[in-house]
């Protein structure tokens, strides 16, 4: 009888175990971020963002943008050429070592505005002209260090 209740307490082990394990790899998927850009060109809005839309915290720790085969920048306005019909707006610069971004949350990383003798679509044709060919890399980990990557080429012909 001792036997039995030792063969039975063994199972029951080994059961919460693989019960344990399996929960544990779905809390860790269930925090998981996921990070994308956004590139917006329309009249009101002329941005690009970057953005974690996953449930869980992303802590970046690389953003490189390029155009074309170029150096890496750290900031997406200094790829952008100056235009007599948009002002560039401030926005970031990818300096520090992380960034921490929460489910939900957006960084913008570059906008501009009409300037105010000119049309919104000649600022528009601009803004789309000026995105078009860059290059945005993110490296980035969960809270539990695994690591992820997201690429974008920003094509904005058709």
């Amino acid at each position: 009888m001792t036997e039995l209740m030792s063969v039975l307490a063994l199972l029951i082990s080994v059961g919460s175990a693989v019960l344990s394990l399996r929960a544990d790899r779905r809390a860790r998927e269930s925090v998981r971020p996921y990070v994308t850009t956004g590139v917006h060109i329309v009249p009101d809005d002329m941005s690009v963002s970057l953005s974690n839309y996953g449930a869980g915290v992303a802590i970046i720790n690389r953003v490189s943008m390029r155009r074309g085969e170029g150096p890496p920048e750290k900031s997406l306005i200094s790829l952008l050429p100056a235009s007599p019909n948009y002002e560039v707006q401030p926005a970031i610069h990818f300096v520090q070592e992380q960034y921490f971004l929460r489910p939900g949350d957006t960084l913008q990383m570059a906008a501009a505005k009409a300037k105010s003798n000119r049309t919104a679509d000649n600022a528009l044709q601009d803004w789309t002209d000026a995105l078009d060919g860059i290059k945005i890399e993110v490296e980035y980990l969960d809270i539990f260090g695994k690591s992820f990557r997201y690429a974008r080429d920003i094509s904005t012909k058709t």
